[in-house]
């Protein structure tokens, strides 16, 4: 694993407009292993700048098929050239992080998407709609407000579709994986399963804030 974190806290600061994101550790102990091809490395204290956000529908916390509208603010941390979604749903902030492969995996299944849509080859009767466009492997860290405290993980993130109140849905969806924390791994063992749906519009916005050049474009701007 590239960076285990043994933190009694995370805190973080959003600015209204784009969302920089401080994260502050306390921490009794960090030791960094020999990183492993299948996980992303990331250092949390390097530089970062705010990219953009987004509008996505999550599920509705008492409905099986209700969708409720939210925000994902996205940051990018340049020297490891790593994307930050951050994401506040049900009492509890998810820190994705995705790098050039699982961005690009992401633009190329949204694309596929947009193409069984139009040719309407969507099948609302299959299960295995939800990660037809890939799986990468992500780096988590979220914190629960209810727990007071968090964990991270690497999880599988499932890229596919699905239908809600009648209607496809380009979908993200996390697995569960093992909480790398050992200071709280006694009480959240996993990182939960979590997804969200966006529609063309809203998928080609976040893709638009995956392109390399624009996030390139961002560092420069801010050297100037």
């Amino acid at each position: 694993m590239a960076f285990l974190l043994n933190c009694t806290s995370l805190r973080k600061y959003a600015a209204a407009a784009g969302v920089f994101i401080f994260i502050s550790f306390f921490i009794l102990s960090c030791t960094t292993l020999e990183p492993s091809r299948e996980y992303l490395e990331i250092n949390l204290r390097g530089p970062q700048h705010p990219a953009g956000s987004v509008e996505v529908e999550f599920e509705a916390m008492f409905t099986r098929t209700g969708l409720e509208k939210g925000q994902i603010h996205v940051n990018y941390f340049p020297d490891d050239d790593i994307v930050c979604l951050v994401i506040r749903h049900n009492f509890t902030t998810y820190y994705q992080f995705w790098n050039k492969a699982s961005r690009e995996v992401f633009i190329k299944g949204l694309e596929q998407y947009k193409q069984d849509y139009e040719q309407r080859n969507l099948n609302r009767n299959n299960m295995r709609t939800r990660r037809v466009y890939g799986t990468v492997r992500g780096y988590v860290i979220w914190e629960s407000s209810t727990l007071g405290m968090q964990g991270d993980s690497h999880p599988n993130i499932d890229l596919g579709y699905q239908f809600r109140d009648r209607s496809p849905f380009f979908s993200i969806q996390m697995q569960e994986a093992k909480n790398q924390n050992d200071v709280t791994y006694d009480s959240m063992k996993q990182s939960p399963i979590f997804n969200f749906h966006m529609t063309r519009a809203r998928g080609d916005e976040l893709a638009a804030l995956f392109d390399q050049d624009y996030l390139q474009g961002l560092s420069s701007a801010s050297r100037n």
